[in-house]
């Protein structure tokens, strides 16, 4: 692929001296760079290096802005000054991607496009078209950009870093590359001529300093409080299940994990100002919290509570018994870490719904955002993270872990987890379950692409894992993908309990979810049957109910309504029919429609019956009462649509839906029976053609003999 550039030359030109050149486009804040950034950095004037000597360097002025070109001593100029530099440079604005970087490796291997001439100065720069490789056709030599270099190159790119590097080439290494540029294909003789060329370490010609990253984490859960605030043991449960995924070597690979339970607010504040101390750039640093977020009155400031947090006077949270926000961003600040990132697993005590965090407009994030980090809340500032159950994790964490454990998190499958792709396959989870909840990331933009962990693509559990996830959208499997995943599993050797046991935790979440709302639906049916309207403290007490489960009005209204029409319909049989006929709405199911229905109630009404049918006669699986069924449905959805008719349910005792159900379980009965006789007959008529005999005709022969 193509891409455009402009140029900027600096050398000496005739009858002119130095002097240096840009095209058109280019701003002055750039050339100026180029002089400063490039042309001062890369050449001595006191001290020029060899004539022949050449070098390409690359420097970003910002992730948007690239300079990249090659320097040449050309020896001396008109009026014989030695180490005259040559520098010949392109400008290109635009966002560095992968394939922009071989691009630029590639021009700087190969060399110049254009060359301007020293002794004339042109009137304009125009740009210049990179091609690609296959067309490209260099005027001077280019360097080497050795693979270590390429390297380091793409994690700096990766990590939203600018790229600043000089390869040098010595006059020695230059006259090497030279004898290799032959313009003739060589011979057989010709090449036995030729002597073995000296070996030239790729390592010298790479002058970028290597950079390892030292992964280390801070995990801090907080169980046990003092007077006012609810105990939360499930968060110990959160610290271990984080620094297992965390220190194990195929999934977080973290260097240094240290855990703190339940820490006053001095040994707290220490352990957070150790683990960002001393650190380097490229150093990843994660801290951990699990437990509560106190708001401090009265200018809403948020901190992180200790074993000795407690609540005090109007019952707000004792000021020094917390590790404020303050403290934590200035410490953060401090830091040299380019790769900083807070996971807070907060919740709010629901014993005080005064002091709820979800009925004030704090921002969390605001307070806790930094240049250099990203912040993962479990939910957003204006709503309350659900308390877990006694001896219970965190959900949040939960899928954290689960995501780095299994590697689902690896969204795009490219076998690592960023930290933005870790935070939404947790949020993505956590909706499915609790969709009330919505966790938040901020620093997306900064660090949210820091490579947390790796996944493995490789692994025949990840692959079927993967198209689990692709099959259960709906959190259910259909037939059509039951067929896939059933192939898929055998095809990657697994085996079933394996296989069994990945489905059962991807659908695990929204089976929870149908739970809840099941569990919300009992305790609704329980209080309206008490009374209906409900009271206002009963009213509050659901609300709240809702809130612990985690559930959207949207996801309780179409219960509540269901539930509420079901007991006018008890307490009012004679609305039964009146409902039914009095209006036909558009979207009520049809004639049709309510007979496939009434065949699916008298399939679950027979299918015992036909199974001791199948066993008894020993007729093959294939003739099941749901076989026959389907043939029916089949048959019926061949027929045009009879009217409509409301949607009245079984358990109504409807008589016109209590009569398509007769029919139905009349007609399928009538039919396997049926079908059976046809069976036995073949049975009869295949044994007498093999020469079986016919037991009962036998025995029929034997009795009137005797």
């Amino acid at each position: 692929m193509a891409l455009q550039v402009e140029q900027l030359v600096y050398t000496s030109f005739l009858e002119t001296g130095f002097k240096g050149l840009a095209g058109p486009q280019i701003p002055a804040h750039v050339q100026q760079s180029f002089v400063e950034a490039v042309v001062h950095q890369h050449w001595n004037a006191y001290t020029p290096p060899s004539v022949g000597y050449r070098a390409a360097y690359l420097h970003q002025l910002s992730l948007q802005e690239c300079l990249f070109g090659w320097l040449y001593n050309d020896g001396l100029d008109e009026i014989g000054r030695d180490g005259v530099p040559y520098f010949l440079c392109y400008y290109l604005v635009q966002e560095l991607e992968d394939w922009h970087l071989n691009l630029i490796f590639d021009c700087l291997e190969r060399g110049p496009l254009t060359i301007i001439d020293r002794q004339q100065i042109p009137s304009a720069l125009d740009a210049v078209t990179i091609p690609d490789p296959c067309d490209y056709v260099p005027t001077r030599s280019g360097v080497v950009v050795p693979s270590a270099t390429r390297g380091r190159c793409r994690l700096q790119l990766d990590k939203q870093q600018c790229l600043d590097f000089c390869l040098p080439l010595e006059p020695q290494a230059g006259a090497v590359a030279a004898q290799l540029e032959v313009s003739e294909p060589l011979t057989v003789e010709e090449a036995e001529l030729l002597s073995p060329l000296p070996a030239i370490p790729m390592a010298l010609h790479d002058p970028m300093p290597r950079q390892t990253m030292h992964k280390a984490a801070l995990l801090i859960g907080v169980s046990e409080y003092g007077e006012g605030l609810q105990a939360l043991p499930g968060t110990l449960e959160n610290v271990e299940a984080m620094r297992g995924v965390l220190e194990h070597q195929e999934q977080g690979g973290f260097d240094d994990v240290k855990t703190l339970v339940d820490p006053d607010p001095q040994a707290m504040a220490e352990a957070i100002e150790a683990l960002f101390l001393d650190r380097q750039p490229e150093d990843l640093v994660l801290l951990y919290f699990s437990g509560y977020v106190s708001v401090l009155e009265p200018h809403e400031k948020i901190g992180l509570t200790t074993c000795l947090s407690r609540r005090g006077a109007n019952d707000n949270v004792v000021r020094s018994t917390v590790v404020t926000a303050d403290f934590i961003n200035d410490v953060m600040g401090d830091s040299q870490s380019e790769h900083q990132t807070l996971v807070l697993d907060w919740c709010i005590d629901e014993g005080r719904p005064p002091l709820d965090t979800a009925q004030r407009a704090v921002k969390f994030a605001p307070q806790l955002q930094g240049k250099r980090r990203t912040v993962l809340m479990s939910a957003a500032s204006t709503q309350t993270a659900v308390v877990p159950p006694p001896s219970e994790g965190s959900a949040y964490t939960f899928f954290l872990v689960e995501g780095l454990k299994t590697g689902a998190a690896d969204l795009n499958c490219d076998g690592s987890i960023s930290l933005g792709e870790w935070h939404t396959y947790a949020q993505q989870r956590l909706r499915q379950v609790s969709p009330a909840i919505d966790p938040q990331i901020s620093g997306v933009q900064t660090v949210a692409k820091t490579t947390v962990a790796v996944s493995p693509t490789h692994e025949p559990r990840f692959k079927y894992r993967k198209q689990v996830e692709e099959c259960s959208q709906q959190g259910r499997i259909s037939v059509e993908n039951r067929v896939v995943l059933d192939t898929l599993y055998k095809i990657l050797e697994l085996s079933l309990d394996e296989a069994t046991t990945i489905e059962a935790e991807v659908l695990k979440p929204r089976q929870e979810y149908y739970q809840k709302r099941q569990d919300y639906a009992i305790a609704f049916t329980e209080a309206i049957q008490k009374g209906y309207p409900l009271t206002p403290d009963l009213q509050a007490q659901f609300k709240q109910f809702q809130r612990q489960l985690g559930l959207t009005d949207a996801d309780i209204v179409p219960v509540e309504s269901e539930l509420i029409r079901r007991l006018d319909v008890l307490k009012n049989p004679g609305l039964i029919g009146a409902s039914s006929l009095s209006s036909q709405p558009e979207g009520r199911p049809t004639a049709r429609q309510r007979m496939v229905r009434a065949f699916d109630y008298g399939r679950q009404a027979i299918k015992p019956f036909s199974e001791r049918m199948v066993t008894a006669y020993g007729l093959p699986l294939v003739i099941s009462a749901r076989h026959l069924f389907a043939r029916c449905r089949q048959g019926l959805a061949q027929r045009p649509s009879v009217g409509r008719l409301s949607s009245v349910k079984l358990r109504r005792l409807n008589p016109l839906h209590l009569t398509y159900l007769c029919i139905g379980v009349g007609v399928s009965t009538v039919l396997l029976v049926v079908v059976i006789n046809q069976q036995q007959m073949a049975n009869r008529k295949q044994r007498v053609n093999s020469g079986v005999p016919d037991l009962e005709r036998s025995s029929a022969i034997a009795e009137s003999r005797d």
